[in-house]
């Protein structure tokens, strides 16, 4: 059949289906989040990860202008049928208003000074998948309190730079730490399992605060993990004083600190099902494993 033939019905095709499917046509042109480039949903912009697996936020959709004066953000864990996995570089930079973030649990990333110059901003609930923590991705912030998740391996150089009285919970999972991660920074504290990576960064710091301007000694807290699964207060037992304090992690008021103890079915994943189960245990309908 003749090429303009074809191409002719093709035209008809199209115009026939704008009249009887208003709207088809044009969702048959928005690309699925496999083959944009970047996505806009009207409050974020999100870009595939290099392994094209998932997103990452960009920026907000208002930016430069409404942008700069959010006050709260909430990143949902789904974008077009693929997970939102990283905080991309400056995505969040110099948002002076900014006091509430909420992070899905699919975050693995977060990239460069990404929250830099949040100064509004003192806490925050790293995601449970979190495995990397960018340059500078907190710099210049008022954090307090930071619990990374099991699993994250990576902290960034200067990623908490001036954010004095700050206390980090690392765990074993924690490998790298930059030298200067924690530069400029006045009375840190690290919590962590003794004989960790963790313990040792903050021997070698030391040493190096001795001779170093800006680089300050760092207090180290052994954590002594609870052997008993759901015993997050860790007294050695499973009660109502752990349920608040489980339930109190899950809305972001307080931070538990030993991760294996509050992750009752394994998946890596601190929420309502973990609390399901302790409640259930205690209430002596269903034994936790």
């Amino acid at each position: 059949m003749n090429k303009r033939i074809i191409a002719g019905l093709m035209c008809l095709s199209l115009a026939f289906c704008a009249v009887v499917c208003p709207g088809a046509a044009d969702k048959a042109l928005i690309p699925s989040a496999a083959q944009a480039d970047t996505i806009d949903d009207g409050v974020f912009v999100y870009g595939l990860t290099d392994d094209r697996t998932g997103v990452k936020v960009i920026e907000t959709a208002t930016w430069p202008y409404e942008g700069r004066i959010l006050e709260s953000a909430d990143i949902p864990s789904v974008v077009r049928g693929l997970p939102v996995k990283e905080i991309g570089a400056g995505c969040f930079a110099s948002y002076t208003r900014l006091e509430k973030v909420t992070l899905p649990d699919s975050i693995e990333v977060i990239g460069d000074r990404a929250f830099f110059d949040c100064r509004s901003l003192n806490t925050i609930r790293m995601p449970a998948k979190l495995k990397k923590i960018g340059q500078s991705a907190f710099m210049f912030m008022n954090l307090k309190t930071i619990v990374l998740p099991d699993g994250c391996k990576e902290i960034g150089s200067k990623a908490f730079y001036e954010n004095d009285g700050l206390t980090v919970t690392i765990p074993d999972s924690v490998t790298v730490i930059n030298e200067n991660a924690f530069q400029g920074t006045e009375n840190v504290t690290i919590k962590a399992h003794k004989g960790s990576y963790a313990e040792k960064f903050v021997t070698v710091n030391n040493k190096r605060a001795e001779k170093l301007e800006f680089t300050y000694p760092i207090t180290f807290v052994e954590i002594n993990y609870s052997t008993v699964k759901g015993d997050i207060s860790g007294d050695g037992k499973v009660d109502i004083t752990d349920i608040a304090k489980l339930s109190a992690h899950i809305k972001s008021k307080k931070y538990v600190t030993d991760i294996g103890s509050a992750d009752i079915n394994g998946d890596g994943i601190i929420n309502i099902s973990d609390l399901t189960v302790i409640a259930a245990h205690i209430k002596g309908k269903r034994a936790m494993k």
